[in-house]
């Protein structure tokens, strides 16, 4: 009988147990890469998303050393590095 007990007691709390783990979802990661400018240009359809969402005012404060946005391409966010330089260029010839 005590051991009927036991093991009825052991089956609730197994079963507590696992209806509690299958509720939790698992939190959903964010792909970030990070890459260089000359890097994304290769890639048509990030640089079209590039043109989309970015605009040349974040290049009026100036700063030594290079000069980062953050792109949404895909379900994956993009951190995109480059000189002063390479910004005004890839503004500059924007396609049409």
């Amino acid at each position: 009988m005590r051991t009927l007990k036991f093991a009825w007691i052991e089956t609730i709390l197994s079963y507590a147990m696992i209806s509690y783990a299958g509720n939790k979802q698992l939190p959903r990661v964010k792909k970030i890469l990070r890459i260089t400018l000359t890097q994304a240009l290769t890639e048509p359809k990030l640089a079209k998303a590039m043109y989309a969402q970015l605009n040349i005012s974040f290049l009026r404060l100036e700063q030594p050393g290079f000069y980062s946005a953050t792109v949404k391409h895909t379900g994956i966010v993009y951190k995109i590095e480059g000189t002063r330089n390479e910004w005004v260029r890839f503004f500059v010839n924007k396609p049409a």
